[in-house]
Formats: C-alpha cells, structure tokens, sequence
C-alpha cells in the first residue's frame, strides 16, 4: 500500500485543513495509507484527524525550522506521496524533497489568488517572479483549487499554464443533517423571528468583505424583514460590532461567533451571501448549494463566478458594492428558486470526485 504523507502547519478549523480531511478519508477507502505530517499538532480539526490518521508532529515553531525538520521525516518515514498545500510550505517542499527525498512524488496545491492576497508580501512576488518557476517545476504535479487561481501562478511565477491542473475543493456531502436532539440553539432562536434569515459564513477579516454585507442590509431591511447571522471569529469583531451598532442594525445583524458545524444554519437559511474581495474559490458557497441555498456572492477573483458558472446558479454582483448586493439579496429572496437544480450543481464538488482527480496525479509519471 502506498503512504501519502500530507503536510499543514496544524489543523486549525480553515477550508484548506477541512479539504484535506476529506481528501484523506477519499484515499484510504482506496487503499492508500495517510498520514497528516504537521508543524504543530494542534487546531480544532486534531481530534478528527487523529480518530482516524496517524498524526505526526514536527515540532516546528517557525517556518525556517522545516529545512531540518522535514528531511528528517522524509528520510525516516519514506512516504510514496507528499501533499503540501499554501506557499511558503509548497516552495519549501520543492526544494527539500527533490535535495533528500527523490522518490517521494510531491504533489503541491495553491488555495489563493498569489496575486491578489495581502498576506504574500512584495519581497516574496518579486521571488517568485524570479524563481517561482523553476522551484515549481521541481513537483511532479502542482494544483490550483480554481482556474484564477492557476492564472494567478502563472502569471506570477512563469510556470506554464499547462502545467497547472485545476481541481476544485471537495465539499461533504453528506454534513447537512438538521440537529433533532431538541437542543435549540440561541442564534437560531433569534434568528427565527423574522421572515427571511440570512446566513454568511468566513474569519471575521478584511478579505471577507463583511463591512459591505452589513452596509447592504441596512437597506435590505427598508423592504424586507430580514436578519442576517454570520458564522466566524476573527480580528475585525470590533469594528464591525460597532458598525452594527452605527446603523442601528443590531436587531437585524448577530455575530455569532465560530461554529464547529455551520450546516444547520444552511438548512434552515433562505439565502446564503458570500461579500468576499477576493477568494481561491470560496468553498462555502458550494456548501449552501449542497444544501439547495440559494447564493448571492460578489464576482471577485476567483472562484465565485466558476462555482456559479457566471451566475446561472446563484447572483453575481460587484465588488464593495453594498447598493448591488442589497438589491441582489432582495430579488433573490422574492424569487423562486430551483433547489433540485442548486444541489445538482454540487455534485461536481463531492469529495470522491476530487479524489479521484488527485490520484490520478499521484500515478503521473513525471519525474523531478
């Protein structure tokens, strides 16, 4: 049987950790043995990951430390496969592997836009303009999780499109099961008093766009009786609490904070609202299509407009435009949706599909 090591920095509760436990169980039903291979073992996904995977901790408390840290492993444990997603880790990866591990196949994966994020620095474009190529060019397969994405490498690094194999992140398809213990959620309890609920789900941070969201709801609420919950925790709690409170949104807008499981809210929302200013392809939209939400997302790069194919599944609107959002989300909600069609959609997005797709990478022959 054939070992897939799969590296992160640990396995906090982000769409990147969550792909990679679903592709893991995809790959041991075929008979491949997973380890998760991790900088530090910690994050709210460990205890998922290790009811079912070895876990292998590193050790490592700054990046830098990996140049010693991840050929010992490669050495001592000898994987068939490395999977290594989100750069810097991916250009790390490589550089050791090709140096002290060339049988391992590595397999590398993008989940931004290398272009757009903030958090790749100017010193790290001006690199990758200069070596990106050559230094992606030492894994035998490198992914992007959407065709902007794959762009963005591109034309970032010079690495030839053609080299680039896009595979979309797996969504469960099997996590939309209403919660009928007879606990009653709080949120959900606010949330229930009005006609029409509103659900968004993302880290509370710039990228989100959340700012725009609570904007448009100030004039959503002008025609409709609509309340808005969004699912996430993050640095900006602050000042978005107190732009709720400036527009007198508080009776229609709750922060309700992480939630470990968001898919009872999607069962039960009339209207999912994606107000990010850019994304690698924004996974919780395909999850409120699992559900048969109805989706209403900027068309920012990248991914929206690919999952919603140009707007036939769910409404495109603007970047930071509140005032098209909001007109956006009341149309939506006056409008009747085809449900059947929505989950349809889905299905391109289920975990064994894009199983699939990697092993078939696993099995190129190419050699670094």
């Amino acid at each position: 049987m054939k070992k897939i090591a799969i590296l992160l920095p640990d396995l906090r509760s982000g769409g990147v950790e969550r792909v990679r436990i679903l592709l893991a169980k995809e790959f041991s039903k075929n008979d491949y043995i997973v380890e998760f291979v991790l900088l530090k073992a910690k994050g709210e996904l460990l205890k998922e990951a290790l009811s079912d995977f070895v876990v292998v901790e590193l050790g490592v408390n700054r990046i830098r430390e990996l140049v010693f840290a991840l050929p010992r492993y490669l050495i001592k444990n000898k994987p068939d496969i490395l999977l290594v997603g989100m750069w810097p880790l991916t250009g790390i990866a490589c550089i050791l592997t090709t140096i002290f591990s060339k049988k391992t196949k590595l397999i590398v994966s993008e989940h931004v836009n290398l272009e757009l994020s903030p958090t790749f620095t100017r010193i790290e474009k001006k690199f990758l303009a200069q070596f990106g190529r050559f230094i992606y060019a030492k894994a035998n397969s490198v992914i992007a999780v959407s065709e902007g994405v794959a762009d963005s490498i591109s034309t970032l690094t010079g690495l030839s499109r053609e080299r680039i194999k896009v595979i979309y992140n797996p969504v469960r398809n099997d996590s939309f099961i209403v919660n009928n213990d007879g606990f009653v959620d709080p949120g959900q309890a606010w949330w229930n008093g009005s006609n029409y609920k509103i659900i968004a789900v993302g880290s509370l941070k710039k990228q989100k766009g959340f700012e725009v969201l609570i904007s448009a709801m100030k004039v959503v609420i002008l025609s409709l009786d609509a309340k808005l919950i969004i699912l996430g925790e993050g640095e900006l709690r602050g000042d978005l609490e107190a732009q709720i409170d400036s527009l007198e949104l508080k009776n229609n807008i709750c922060l309700l904070g992480y939630k470990e499981s968001p898919y009872d809210y999607l069962n039960k929302a009339n209207l999912f609202v994606l107000s990010s200013h850019w994304e690698g392809l924004g996974n919780v939209i395909t999850e409120a299509l699992t559900a048969g939400v109805p989706v209403v997302a900027t068309n920012c790069k990248s991914g929206p407009s690919e999952i919603l194919c140009g707007g036939r599944y769910g409404k495109l609107v603007p970047v930071g435009d509140s005032l098209s959002m909001a007109n956006a989300i009341i149309e939506s909600l006056k409008s009747v949706h085809d449900t059947a069609a929505l989950k349809m959609r889905a299905r391109a997005f289920e975990p064994s599909y894009a199983a699939e797709e990697y092993m078939r990478e696993f099995k190129w022959k190419n050699s670094r």
